[in-house]
């Protein structure tokens, strides 16, 4: 009896397999990467550093991986990854599309410190104009 269950928990250990995902997520309009997307893989949940990249590990082996991507400015993107033959280690590289009508976080960012400092020229412009229509007012020039 001890036999045939040390067997059946040799087994079970044998059949046990522990997989990892990585790879980079990054926009498909600008190809930069995309920093802070969320990556899901069966439930585990990781998140992209500067460059992009991702890594997910102590997977369950499996054939397909469902994967749910997400990140400002772009739309939840879920997918299916199949996994080759007997690998440890999967790399699936993610693009994702801004929603439309709105920018990716960093250029958004850009584009209003523009905006904001363009404003600012523009008061200060307006600034001088009245500055130098009451210098025109008080001394007939």
């Amino acid at each position: 009896m001890r036999t045939a269950l040390l067997s059946l928990g040799l087994a079970l250990v044998a059949g046990c397999c522990s997989s990892s995902m990585r790879g980079v997520v990054s926009s498909s309009e600008t190809g930069g990467p995309i920093r802070g997307a969320v990556v899901q893989v069966q439930g585990r949940t990781t998140v992209t550093d500067p460059m992009g990249f991702y890594r997910v590990q102590d997977l369950e082996c499996d054939d397909f991986y469902g994967v749910a991507i997400s990140a400002p400015g772009y739309p939840l993107k879920r997918t299916t990854v199949t996994a080759p033959a007997g690998a440890e280690e999967v790399l699936a590289n993610f693009k994702l599309d801004p929603v439309q009508g709105q920018q990716p976080q960093a250029m958004r960012s850009a584009r209003q410190a523009q905006q904001a400092w363009a404003e600012r020229q523009r008061l200060d412009l307006e600034d001088d104009e009245e500055e130098f229509e009451v210098f025109e007012a008080a001394t007939g020039e």
